[in-house]
């Protein structure tokens, strides 16, 4: 448990980061226009999208058989191991968009029947947390324009709030004026004004258009408005009502919540009026198929595994990979399929202040004298080595076979060179350094410490709690190196890490990090953010900032009785409701 709150702590940390870049001044000029029509246009990919540590495997439960309504599907995250502070969306609690996911919805959202595994199988959709903007498709809206000033979206017409007699809320229309109301309170919000603020304003000069007056641009507004919970679009008579009370609750999407009770989770109904349709075999079928969908509480992790071993629960998505084995043997019915979580591991070096570590070939020394596979097969089984700053499902990612050779040898474990290395750098007899870890890594920094001793350099351990390791990693006071873990699947996550604004950076303005990554964030058409992105990646890369031990595998775990299911782990930030939607229950079976 204690390694699962240490990556939701990074994960909020290095969320925090990406909030701190969009501080950055916008550099693109001139002025583009995206809309949904031409960015499904241009949403070529490289052809490292879908690599193979992430590929949707041929376990696939898709059937040819004709789809039935009815039954129930229970869904469980980690996340979900504690209830909600409330059902608010601007609560910013951890746990409470996945019991607001079924009924709220988002300007835009994930296209998954056009880019998934069951469309075009651009995008497997198996990277937690993110949803890159050429895969981007309608939700609310049903198009829109982009450009450095200005984002205008047409909201899709006759989607309808369900209503909520509790409320003495009748069934009405949603229209712009509703965006508008949702999205300035988030904007006004102290817990999420900070995720809105590269937006100046917010008008709708039409029944169903939204105009968005910018501050600057900022590329991850795919990520903002298409997944982080605070940008749900819920309703004026919901928040006069009290937002945060579940039988209050108000949405537009496929279901409706029933009940909730607090410690043990919550049941939603299928709502009859949802827009949504799916074609199956040439034929449309109105969504959702399924009748209740239940979420759970479950804290503890044992019970959790326990819960899908018996089929308590039908879907769980992020088994600990090292759980595997003994659901094979007690569940062998259960289909298992690994994917990277783009949770991972590393040790952030103090590149400014200690005199050794300052030495960009000393840097590098080290990262080639660490065995990345020995320590990714000790302590993260199925994970992948090479997973900094960029994820392999990314766009933007270079594999290691397709490296420069000078990135290459980077990854190559070596202790002679490196031994060699700083040897040249000036430090023939080695050096001594100072390595940071929590209880939990305890282990690691043992064995950090024993490769690094065949290359001259000595590593002091000091096992301190994660509090303190994340002060002194956020203020500076680190004075070698600091075992920790956070999340990159989004890119510009991973790249603003190394810009000199962001807190706990080990950078200055003069190693020319913050100027790429601007240009980064400030570019409108995600191709050509792809491949700036790719190249900072490798500028990245060679300088050595950071020893990145494994982006960490994740087993989803599911019954063969989903049908119409292959695969998805992801539909926005950690939304799997559109996904939901379109699964059908094979009663027999079940």
């Amino acid at each position: 448990m204690k390694r699962k709150v240490l990556w939701l702590v990074l994960t909020l940390l290095l969320a925090t980061t990406l909030v701190l870049s969009s501080c950055t001044k916008n550099t693109t000029t001139g002025s583009s226009t995206t809309t949904a029509a031409t960015t499904a246009a241009t949403s070529k990919t490289t052809s490292n999208t879908t690599a193979v540590t992430t590929k949707v495997t041929t376990t696939t439960t898709a059937s040819a058989s004709t789809p039935v309504y009815g039954g129930s599907l229970t869904y469980f995250h980690q996340n979900m191991g504690w209830s909600p502070q409330g059902f608010d969306n601007l609560q910013g609690s951890l746990g409470g968009p996945f019991w607001q996911y079924p009924y709220v919805e988002f300007l835009v959202g994930a296209d998954i029947e056009k880019y998934g595994p069951r469309g075009n199988n651009q995008y497997a959709f198996q990277s937690a947390n993110y949803l890159p903007e050429q895969f981007l498709g309608p939700e609310l809206a049903q198009s829109w324009e982009i450009t450095t000033t200005t984002m205008t979206f047409h909201l899709q017409k006759g989607v309808m709030w369900t209503g909520n007699a509790n409320i003495k809320m009748p069934p009405r229309e949603l229209i712009a004026s509703d965006v508008v109301f949702s999205l300035s309170r988030a904007m006004n919000s102290p817990i999420t004004a900070s995720r809105l603020n590269f937006i100046k304003a917010i008008t709708a000069p039409e029944t169903y258009t939204v105009v968005f007056e910018l501050n600057r641009y900022d590329a991850s507004w795919p990520d903002i408005l298409g997944g982080q919970f605070s940008s749900g679009i819920i309703s004026p008579e919901q928040v006069a009502a009290g937002a945060d009370q579940w039988q209050n609750a108000v949405g537009t999407g496929p279901f409706i919540i029933t009940d909730y009770v607090e410690g043990a989770g919550g049941n939603y109904k299928a709502n009859p009026n949802y827009r949504g349709t799916t074609t199956i075999n040439g034929k449309k079928y109105k969504l959702p198929f399924i009748d209740t969908y239940r979420l759970p509480v479950i804290p503890d992790e044992s019970s959790q595994i326990a819960a899908i071993r018996t089929g308590k629960i039908d879907w769980f998505v992020n088994v600990p990979a090292q759980y595997g084995a003994t659901l094979t043997k007690s569940t062998p019915d259960l289909i298992q399929e690994p994917y990277l979580s783009g949770h991972y591991s590393f040790a952030r070096i103090q590149r400014l202040t200690n005199e050794y570590l300052s030495n960009k070939t000393v840097r590098q020394a080290l990262l080639i004298g660490t065995d990345l596979n020995a320590i990714t097969k000790l302590f993260y089984p199925g994970g992948s080595t090479v997973s900094f700053p960029l994820v392999p499902s990314d766009p933007a990612y270079t594999p290691l076979d397709q490296l420069p050779a000078v990135n290459k040898q980077l990854w190559t474990y070596d202790p002679t060179l490196a031994k060699k290395m700083i040897a040249d750098a000036g430090y023939p007899n080695g050096f001594t350094i100072e390595l940071k870890g929590d209880a939990t890594a305890q282990d690691l920094c043992s064995t950090l410490a024993a490769q690094w001793a065949k290359i001259g350099v000595t590593a002091q351990i000091q096992v301190i709690d994660l509090t303190t390791l994340i002060y002194d990693l956020t203020h500076g006071s680190m004075k070698g190196l600091i075992c920790l873990g956070g999340d990159i699947n989004n890119p510009l996550s991973g790249l603003n890490g190394v810009r000199s604004t962001v807190a706990g950076n080990c950078y200055t303005s003069a190693d020319g990090f913050d100027a790429m990554y601007t240009a980064c964030a400030g570019e409108t058409d995600p191709l050509k953010r792809s491949a700036l992105e790719k190249d900072m990646a490798l500028a990245v890369q060679l300088d050595a900032g950071e020893i990145p031990f494994a982006n960490v595998a994740n087993l989803n775990c599911y019954y063969p009785y989903m049908m119409n299911y292959y695969g998805e782990v992801d539909a926005g930030a950690m939304n799997v409701v559109p996904l939901v939607a379109r699964i059908w229950i094979d009663k027999s079976a079940k």
